[in-house]
């Protein structure tokens, strides 16, 4: 009896063991992943020393490291303690390894970063400047949530005596550095050409080297090539680099002695959407030992115009060519091909605050480059085709490649009839980190499953989803790097 029950004990242990054993066995095919808490929203205050306060909506989000980021955004109905009407980042705050980084607004003059800013030639050719801190806006919540949120400025404001509406969405997700910066500028009010506009929206100043005041160290953009200054430190008569190949448009700047680096990124390639302006293309595939080109000749608007007088400047702002907003036709940068900026201008950037020695912007672009390059095959779902062309417009686009929507940097799928569905998700050149996924499934559902090539993930540390309960819109991002070729499927309830 008692060699029995010994037996039985030994083939329950066993049988455990290797349950156990294939457990661990499906899971080794997956990196373990932190454990990423719901994203925080709050409204609140932070302190001028005017005696006066910002009234702002903070989100705190995990990035992809699972580290804490933390961004206030100022409400842009009312005159903020410095005089300005709101509408950007006050403060930022991230992890740069063990080290936290708060940057706030460098001065009054410019509170924070984010804000609208276009300069325009007059009816008599004089040029002229407006920002969106002298009108008052409004602000909303259009998505809240638990891993991905979307909020909303709007302003009307006038160029010249011509009426123009601007609609901003920032799109935050957790499992995401970056938070995106989505424009659109409605010109449709004002007479086709009685516009002759720039834009250099998110424009602004925030210490992103933690507000140390550190000395920039050096700047770099992209349009069809990149352009690096190479000297040890910033001037204007500084050694530059021209020389290389570029597709996906950005602008930075950085600093060595805080390690610290901000830059701005498009969702797009230069051929899907013009990035940067004026005339200094002339020197594309060149390198020279200096001096910089002229201040006015900068493809993207930096700290060129402070950099004699204060080289721990932090400006820093997007750039396009005059008829960007208002021209039937204009010319693209390089003047080489005819755009249109009327009746919208629309476009979406990724606003990247990181480590210099980890190369925060470059990856960023490389992100870029690499989500270029996906194909998806669905089943029972497909990706969107066409989509709409940007933040609070009804036309729509078709999306390149397919189901890329560049106004939230996300994949859109679609599916014709309810049930599970599955997709192919094709990398084609390099890896991409936490992947995100809009999804819009026939009816309201929930995601009862998720799958990668077989394996069945954890919620809220392989995956994160968050309902969108006014619509049939489920966003998800898949927590890993992915390359190759992978099998994503999804059971609903």
């Amino acid at each position: 009896m008692t060699n029995r029950i010994n037996k039985s004990i030994v083939a329950a242990i066993s049988t455990s063991l290797i349950v156990l054993a294939i457990t661990l066995v499906v899971r080794s095919q997956i990196k373990m992943h932190p454990h990423f808490p719901s994203m925080a929203f709050k409204q609140g205050e932070i302190e001028h020393n005017s005696g006066k306060a910002f009234a702002v909506d903070y989100y705190q989000w995990s990035d992809s490291n699972g580290l804490q980021r933390k961004m206030s955004l100022v409400k842009n109905d009312a005159l903020d303690p410095t005089g300005n009407y709101g509408g950007y980042i006050r403060s930022f705050e991230y992890y740069a390894g063990k080290e936290l980084r708060a940057c706030t607004g460098s001065s009054n003059d410019d509170p924070g970063f984010g804000f609208l800013v276009n300069h325009y030639n007059n009816s008599q050719g004089d040029n002229h400047w407006i920002t969106s801190l002298n009108f008052p806006g409004s602000y909303s919540y259009k998505f809240h949530g638990l891993h991905h949120a979307i909020h909303e400025y709007k302003w009307s404001m006038n160029i010249d005596g011509e009426p123009i509406e601007a609609t901003v969405h920032w799109f935050l997700a957790d499992g995401i550095d970056n938070p995106i910066f989505a424009i659109t500028y409605d010109l449709s009010q004002a007479k086709p050409n009685s516009i002759n506009a720039d834009s250099r929206s998110p424009y602004g100043d925030l210490g992103w080297d933690g507000d140390k005041k550190s000395l920039v160290s050096g700047v770099a953009w992209g349009d069809r090539f990149k352009f690096k200054s190479t000297s040890k430190s910033l001037s204007l008569k500084s050694s530059w680099d021209y020389s290389e190949e570029n597709l996906i448009p950005f602008a930075q700047m950085w600093s060595n002695s805080a390690d610290a680096e901000m830059g701005i990124v498009q969702t797009q390639s230069w051929k899907q959407h013009d990035g940067g302006g004026y005339w200094f293309y002339n020197s594309w595939g060149q390198k020279s030992e200096g001096p910089m080109p002229e201040a006015w000749n900068w493809t993207y608007q930096l700290n060129q115009y402070q950099l004699d007088s204060d080289p721990t400047s932090k400006r820093l702002a997007w750039g396009s060519n005059y008829g960007a907003l208002g021209q039937i036709e204009y010319n693209a940068y390089g003047d080489d091909k005819k755009l249109s900026g009327y009746p919208y201008q629309s476009y979406s950037t990724y606003v990247v605050l990181g480590k210099h020695s980890k190369s925060a912007v470059a990856q960023q672009v490389k992100q870029l480059e690499n989500m270029l390059s996906v194909d998806i095959e669905g089943h029972n779902i497909e990706p969107v085709r066409a989509g709409y062309a940007g933040v609070g417009r009804t036309d729509k686009i078709e999306f390149h490649p397919r189901g890329w929507n560049h106004v939230y940097g996300v994949w859109e799928l679609e599916q014709s009839r309810l049930g599970p569905f599955s997709f192919d998700f094709k990398i084609n050149d390099g890896t991409i980190l936490n992947p995100i996924f809009r999804v819009n499934l026939a009816q309201k559902s929930k995601i009862y499953s998720i799958s990668l090539d077989g394996t069945i993930l954890l919620p809220e540390k392989d995956y994160l989803v968050s309902m969108d309960d006014s619509s049939t819109v489920v966003w998800v991002t898949l927590i890993g790097k992915f390359s190759g070729s992978s099998r994503i499927s999804a059971i609903l309830q």
